[in-house]
């Protein structure tokens, strides 16, 4: 077992997880999204001890993602209680290697040859994607299609979050691992995944949450779930830019797309408004982007400026409506399945935030806990409480 240990090397990378606040204001039938004068930016200054306490939380994290993982593969399981791969947690484990590799909490070269037997692997086995893009769930020692997950489908957002960890690794490792990293990204179909028919209703233009095999004599197109990425959250605005990378601009998401995502108004307890996307509620689905994307530095979240017209309101009928009316029920809508879909613990249960220490059945990888646009004094003492409450268990 690998066990990451600490030197003296400087911090080149760093995770930041800034939190922000949006304020809205509506001019002209137009939404402007920008922060309200004086918001900290990061870089963040902290004290030597909460330096530490970061420190630990972040070996802890980094610890799951070395150490438990496929022999073959090398690719981080989903949970320890289950033999399965979520490619959204190898996009968070690539770019914990860079990390790793950077803070000299692994022996030299060590990171740079996990993430080629990862990118490797994933390249290997065509029947992991389709059109480019990746299955939800895969089989550890093969990185095939899995039939372990709680659904068998090619997810949009899953794959994002894959490339955002790709990226990573071929900016910062570069050589065999960049080559092969570049491919896959490259090479992915995003265009086919766009819903294009008015019976989608609003949705119609946006990227669809996935594609599902419609069986023997069915169209392509049949598969796509009749759902999208049509709301400006995290998750949306990720997918949406990494469907602009394809080298091919026929599988490129027209930009129109980004900027047309809804921006939808909300005023909090002490009257702020603030944008929201009525899709979830899971609070870890406000961080992905920020954890690629530094929208802390892009100014003011304004789609006028592009020549797109702003739909600041939600529709009036549910972006679910079409999945209802054709009788499809998502495999995920049970009480259970349903709180690990939006990534929180099960029922009564804390992430381990030194999960090498000890094995719990079924546990939650350290990528998945609820997080959200808390200020960062509060997001600090929400984690410091988790990692104590872990702790004590672990202990007693």
């Amino acid at each position: 077992m690998i066990r990451l240990h600490r030197t003296l090397t400087p911090a080149l990378v760093a995770v930041v997880a800034a939190a922000l606040s949006f304020a809205a204001v509506n001019a002209s039938a137009q939404v402007v999204i920008a922060s309200p004068p004086g918001i900290e930016r990061p870089p963040f200054q902290f004290d030597q001890e909460t330096n530490d306490f970061l420190d630990e939380v972040q070996i802890g994290c980094i610890n799951y993602l070395v150490n438990e993982v496929d022999p073959v593969t090398l690719m981080a399981y989903d949970r320890t209680g289950l033999p399965v791969i979520s490619v959204a947690g190898v996009g968070f484990q690539l770019t914990a290697l860079c990390i790793a590799d950077a803070r000299g909490w692994l022996p030299q070269g060590t990171a740079a040859a996990r993430a080629f037997v990862i990118v490797n692997a994933l390249k290997s086995n065509p029947e992991n994607r389709e059109r480019g893009l990746f299955y939800h769930y895969l089989d550890p020692g093969t990185a095939g299609r899995s039939q372990a997950g709680y659904e068998d489908l090619v997810s949009t957002v899953d794959t994002a979050l894959l490339f955002a960890g790709l990226l990573t690794a071929s900016s910062y490792f570069g050589g065999p691992v960049a080559a092969i990293a570049d491919e896959l990204v490259l090479e992915a179909d995003w265009q086919s995944f766009v819903l294009n028919d008015p019976s989608y209703g609003n949705v119609n233009g946006f990227i669809s949450l996935g594609w599902e095999d419609p069986g023997p004599g069915q169209p392509w197109e049949a598969g796509l779930l009749p759902f999208a990425w049509a709301d400006a959250g995290d998750e949306q605005r990720l997918t949406t830019f990494v469907a602009r990378l394809p080298k091919d601009p026929a599988h490129r998401v027209a930009p129109e797309v980004y900027y047309s995502m809804r921006r939808t108004l909300g005023t909090i307890p002490d009257g702020t408004r603030v944008v929201w996307f009525p899709w979830s509620g899971a609070l870890f689905t406000a961080f992905f982007s920020h954890c690629w994307m530094d929208y802390a530095s892009r100014g003011p979240d304004n789609p006028a400026r592009f020549g797109i017209e702003n739909r600041p309101a939600p529709p009036p009928e549910s972006t679910r409506q079409p999945a209802r009316s054709a009788g499809h029920r998502p495999q995920h809508l049970g009480p259970e399945r349903q709180r690990r879909r939006d990534g929180l613990p099960r029922a009564g249960r804390l992430p381990d935030a030194q999960p090498a220490a000890a094995r719990h059945a079924r546990r939650r990888p350290p990528h998945a806990p609820a997080r959200g646009r808390l200020g960062r004094r509060h997001a600090r003492a929400v984690l410091r409480g988790q990692h104590d409450h872990v702790r004590a268990a672990t202990r007693g």
